[in-house]
């Protein structure tokens, strides 16, 4: 593939796009951000649910999912059924790595 020919952007739903410019100006073409990107296959999003929002009550996992936009349409069903008594916190986690905090519901 010579160096200004279209790349076509990817179709994970995960994947970044967008402009860009660095990658555009030194290829005299349009790049996008999902060139060269490549999912996390390890990456996995754990839901709780905590009473009161507070984790030293009672808590539990309301599941675990592939992707972010899944694990948000849980805590949004989850915080509902629960009538407001539970507050959702969705946290991604990769094998073998650090927990790091995504969203608090």
């Amino acid at each position: 593939m010579s160096n200004n020919e279209e790349v076509p952007c990817s179709d994970h739903p995960d994947a970044p796009h967008g402009f860009d410019r660095g990658g555009s100006h030194s290829s005299g073409r349009y790049v996008c951000d999902c060139e060269g990107w490549e999912p996390d296959e390890a990456a996995v999003y754990v839901v709780e649910a905590l009473r009161w929002g507070d984790r030293e009550n009672h808590s539990y996992v309301v599941g675990v999912y592939s992707n972010k936009e899944s694990a948000e349409a849980a805590v949004e069903s989850e915080t509902d059924w629960r009538g407001g008594k539970y507050e959702c916190v969705v946290t991604a986690l990769e094998l073998n790595k650090v927990r790091q905090e995504v969203s608090d519901e």
